[in-house]
C-alpha cells in the first residue's frame, strides 16, 4: 500500500497511541477536569506508511484533513492534533472528545484502517503551563 494510500486512508483512521497530552483543546489548572459532569475521552493512533513522507506533503495532508473534518464535524468531537516522527517514518494524530458517545459517533463514521495502531482513552484530568494557552 502507498504512502498517498496510506494517507487517504487516514481520514478512515481517528484513533489513537500514546499520551493523554490534549490537544488545542486544553482545560486550564491542575487535576480533574474542571466540569465533573463530562467525562472527556481521547483517541490516539499512528502508522508507518510504505513509503517515505516529506515535511511538504505531511503538510499538504493536514490541511486537507482539517478541511474534511470541519466540513463533516461531528457534535462533541473538539480538536485533532497531528503528529509525526520523519526520521521513523511514523505519523499519527491525537484527537479530542467532548464525551464517549461523541468518540463513538466519529468511529462510526471513520472506522481505522487495518494499518494503525488505535487507542482510546478517558481523560483523568488536565493541565496547562501558567501563561500558555492550548496552541
Amino acid at each position: 500500500m502507498s504512502g498517498r494510500t496510506l494517507f487517504a486512508s487516514l481520514l478512515g483512521a481517528l484513533a489513537g497511541i500514546a499520551a493523554v497530552v490534549g490537544g488545542s483543546a486544553i482545560a486550564k489548572g491542575v487535576g480533574v477536569a474542571d466540569d465533573s459532569d463530562v467525562t472527556r475521552y481521547i483517541m490516539v493512533t499512528s502508522f508507518e506508511p510504505d513509503e517515505a513522507w516529506t515535511e511538504e506533503y505531511a503538510a499538504a495532508g493536514v490541511g486537507k484533513l482539517s478541511e474534511a473534518y470541519t466540513r463533516d464535524a461531528i457534535d462533541g468531537f473538539q480538536a485533532k492534533t497531528f503528529v509525526g516522527d520523519f526520521d521513523r517514518n511514523e505519523f499519527g494524530g491525537i484527537y479530542r472528545f467532548a464525551d464517549a458517545e461523541a468518540l463513538e459517533a466519529f468511529l462510526a463514521r471513520r472506522p481505522p484502517a487495518e494499518n494503525r495502531v488505535v487507542k482510546t482513552f478517558r481523560v483523568l484530568g488536565e493541565w496547562q503551563a501558567a501563561g500558555h494557552e492550548g496552541r
